[in-house]
């Protein structure tokens, strides 16, 4: 499984440190941040894997024309279709908008199902795999909370032999990532990638990724230690790689 860490610009020096090759960009700090375009730009020109995000998941979903300037930035590999957080049907609207299916070719489309319920995700998941073509499938994180969570997901998804024919990737982490991320890989190697934004999130309180803890969110641009975040990202590295730390 890999890593792809969210960061703002002060913490893409980790990212460089470490060498990661998997990215999820933001399309809407592409469009805002010259600093944090520029240093994507230069991953692009190297060759690493670039997923964009449209900003759904931080309130600010763009428009097909905002999606199709971002694009124009960096050199991506897939782009991240409309969604609406927990509306099935409002994200099947917003995927098969012709104006982003005419801009984004079915080789760069990543799907993100949406639901209030297990039954309500796997509903819309189907409606895609009937009714167009795309590259990738994403669960988002808030699954975690239908019963067994994106454990049960990644079985279903496994039964229907889907994972053979489309990338999977997982839109950040919910809980302890401690404890959910080795869950995921452990129930479903052939993952793809993950995308998180916890290290720096728990750095900006001064806490481990391996000490118990409540949900932490990441705050754009607050500070953070650096060494702390770098810590636990080489935690985190660990874990999506199938070891037990650092």
């Amino acid at each position: 499984m890999k890593l792809a860490l969210i960061s703002d610009f002060a913490g893409l020096g980790i990212l460089n440190s470490m060498r990661l090759t998997y990215h999820l960009v933001l399309a809407q700090y592409l469009l805002e941040d010259t600093q944090y375009a520029e240093f994507y730009k230069e991953r692009s020109r190297r060759g690493d894997f670039i997923m964009m995000d449209n900003g759904a998941a931080e309130g600010s979903l763009l428009t097909s024309k905002q999606l199709y300037d971002a694009m124009q930035m960096l050199h991506v590999d897939e782009v991240v279709l409309p969604d609406v957080l927990r509306d099935a049907e409002a994200t099947i609207e917003k995927t098969m908008d012709r104006d982003v299916l005419e801009i984004i070719p079915a080789r760069m489309r990543a799907v993100v199902p949406q639901g209030e319920t297990f039954e309500e995700w796997t509903g819309c998941a189907n409606f895609f795999v009937s009714n167009m073509e795309f590259a990738t499938m994403c669960i988002p994180k808030h699954t975690e909370q239908f019963g067994d969570g994106r454990v049960n997901i990644l079985t279903f998804i496994q039964q229907m032999g889907w994972h053979n024919s489309y990338n999977i990737h997982l839109l950040g982490v919910w809980g302890e990532p401690r404890i959910e991320v080795p869950a995921l890989k452990a129930i479903a190697p052939w993952v793809r990638g993950i995308d998180t934004a916890a290290p720096f999130a728990y750095a900006q309180k001064g806490r481990s990724i391996r000490v118990k803890s409540e949900h932490i969110s990441h705050v754009w641009n607050e500070h953070f230690d650096s060494g702390l975040a770098y810590d636990n990202a080489l935690s985190l590295l660990a874990w999506t790689s199938g070891r037990q730390d650092a």
